[in-house]
């Protein structure tokens, strides 16, 4: 006699029934959450917030205005919920998976240092709808918060999470075409003969000194301002050195 193998067989297999399973995903997730409660409010005293800025290339680092800009929005959405903040900064493509900046924030939020992760745009965090939906799990386990400043982001509600999904995927598809104006551009660009990329201005003796700096254990604010006042420009001719400009050459 034929035995049909349905799924019930084969949790009995295993000897783990689904119905267990589930049982335990959902254990777990109210510990994580009552870990990250308990961390909040006993360890770290309060509700802290993170606030993410981002911005791709070098120059726009050095010109401080994408950046600015998003810090001052998330500044004021930190300050009307009366969150403490922290903010980091990042000068990186968001079509990379991994980013040092964006690790420390996943690592702060996940381990219940912080509770809210803020952003100006979502674009800003993530790119990628894999990468957005992998962010949205995180915080759906962990039990954190995400806030965007050009709208309403919430996560608790299925009608929230439906609007972070399609955020995220106009994102990604507003990446692919930005990707593709480039793509054809650079290509009539070479095909007129013109020389791309951006010439690097810094004297090499410049960057041996900020190298010298760091392996002697400076940090990268301090190489900054040590810069300033020595009145080096950096390699767009600015005056104004930063943490994100220094770490480009390090």
């Amino acid at each position: 006699m034929d035995v049909k193998n349905t799924g019930i067989t084969q949790a009995t297999n295993t000897g783990v029934p689904p119905l267990f399973v589930r049982q335990l995903a959902t254990v777990t997730t109210i510990l994580y959450r009552i870990r990250t409660f308990y961390i909040q409010t006993v360890y770290n005293g309060g509700m802290k917030a993170i606030g993410y800025v981002r911005v791709s290339t070098a120059h726009q680092g050095d010109s401080r205005g994408g950046l600015d800009a998003q810090i001052a929005s998330i500044k004021a959405e930190a300050t009307r919920r009366g969150y403490e903040l922290e903010v980091v900064e990042e000068i990186e493509s968001g079509t990379k998976r991994r980013r040092p900046g964006m690790d420390y924030v996943r690592q702060q939020l996940n381990t219940g240092k912080a509770a809210v992760l803020i952003c100006h745009r979502l674009d800003r965090v993530m790119r990628g709808l894999r990468d957005t939906l992998d962010l949205h799990a995180d915080a759906t386990r962990y039990g954190w918060q995400l806030v965007c400043c050009d709208g309403d982001v919430d996560t608790t509600t299925p009608s929230g999470i439906l609007h972070f999904q399609m955020k995220a995927a106009f994102a990604e598809y507003e990446r692919n075409l930005i990707s593709q104006r480039t793509k054809e551009a650079l290509s009539a660009k070479r095909a007129q003969g013109v020389k791309l990329g951006r010439p690097s201005a810094l004297d090499a003796s410049i960057v041996a000194l900020v190298r010298s700096h760091r392996t002697q254990g400076a940090t990268l604010r301090r190489i900054a301002e040590l810069l300033q006042e020595q009145q080096i420009l950096t390699a767009t001719g600015n005056t104004s050195w930063h943490a994100c400009t220094v770490k480009l050459y390090c």
